[in-house]
């Protein structure tokens, strides 16, 4: 740098280790020399100057209104499962989401530097950020229960039709069994024990 950049930045016949005054003396220098030097030079590798590359494309460019706004694309990007009671696991800490989002793989974006906030995204949709979880608080969080879907009307006939016909069934089973028990009590001959032998009744 002491060697190569700053004869660039100090101009022709100015020594490269001749001192700033402070760092805004440095930018003001660099940006006049990026300026006025490097953007009108040919480059050898696109065979035009770098502002004349710049307008040759200029109707591509899009411009940001809010500067801010550029910062979110470049957070890290991590998925998590959001558990039955809204909370999701971050550095070894519980955080809370929105109850609509239970069940679901949601994205969480953050600065790797900060940590926080983490912000929340669902199907690519920004949604919130997470706060930290307070276990007092969310175990009095009100959640809808789940439901089976009621029966159709012709389902709900159908099984009571089964159900009555197996109970048909079984009575008249059960009444078979009992007639043919006396039947066979009756065609059982009774035999009596005498001294003399044995003999029918």
């Amino acid at each position: 740098m002491r060697d190569r950049f700053l004869p660039l930045v100090n101009g022709e016949g100015k020594k490269s280790d001749e001192s700033f005054k402070d760092i805004d003396a440095l930018n003001s220098a660099f940006h006049q020399w990026l300026e006025t030097d490097y953007h009108r030079k040919i480059h050898s590798a696109i065979g035009m100057t770098p502002l004349d590359k710049y307008m040759s494309q200029i109707s591509t460019v899009k411009h940001v209104q809010t500067p801010g706004t550029m910062d979110r694309l470049f957070l890290k990007r991590e998925t998590r499962k959001v558990k039955h009671d809204a909370t999701i696991s971050f550095d070894r800490q519980l955080y809370e989401v929105a109850p609509i989002l239970i069940g679901k793989t949601i994205e969480i974006r953050y600065d790797p530097e900060e940590r926080q906030p983490l912000y929340i995204y669902d199907a690519g949709q920004a949604i919130g950020t997470a706060s930290e979880c307070v276990m007092r608080d969310n175990a009095r969080m009100k959640r809808k229960k789940k439901t089976s879907p009621p029966l159709s009307k012709t389902h709900e006939k159908t099984t009571n039709k089964r159900a009555r016909k197996g109970i048909q069934e079984t009575g008249e089973t059960n009444s078979q069994t009992s007639q043919n028990t006396k039947n066979t009590k009756k065609a059982l001959p009774f035999k009596a024990i005498l001294l003399d032998g044995e003999k029918d009744v």
